[in-house]
């Protein structure tokens, strides 16, 4: 399976539009489009971008491909490095529900910090809806 098929397959697999995963991982839809026809060749550092946006590993992006055949050592450390780097990211965004919440100095009650949680999580609800 070429890195091409494997981008479409997890996508469609997780039910995403180039469009969503070009916004997950900050990248264009047409730059999606490109990477799933094999009109261009991701790197490294943007496959670990993709794997993100798919909330997978480098790893498991790139396992079973054809990708392996290309590798230098080079590559390979700064692989590991951003593989490392998106894990960390992901384990921070998952662990992560701290609000920051001031205003002129007066603390929130906690009755007023659930409404910003709530209003937080509707935000966030909303964002899906856009795409």
């Amino acid at each position: 399976m070429t890195v091409a098929e494997k981008i479409k397959k997890l996508r469609l697999n997780k039910s995403m539009t180039q469009k969503q995963l070009g916004k997950a991982c900050g990248m264009a839809e047409s730059t999606i489009r490109q990477y799933e026809l094999g009109l261009r060749r991701p790197k490294i550092n943007t496959l670990s971008k993709i794997a993100f946006g798919l909330g997978i590993s480098t790893n498991d992006l790139i396992d079973g491909t054809d990708y392996y055949k290309t590798f230098h050592l080079g590559d390979v450390t700064k692989l590991v490095s951003e593989i490392y780097e998106n894990e960390l990211k992901r384990e921070i965004a998952d662990n992560t529900s701290t609000i920051a919440a001031h205003f002129d100095g007066d603390e929130y009650t906690e009755e007023e910090l659930d409404k910003i949680r709530e209003f937080a999580a509707f935000v966030k609800s909303q964002r899906n809806k856009k795409d």
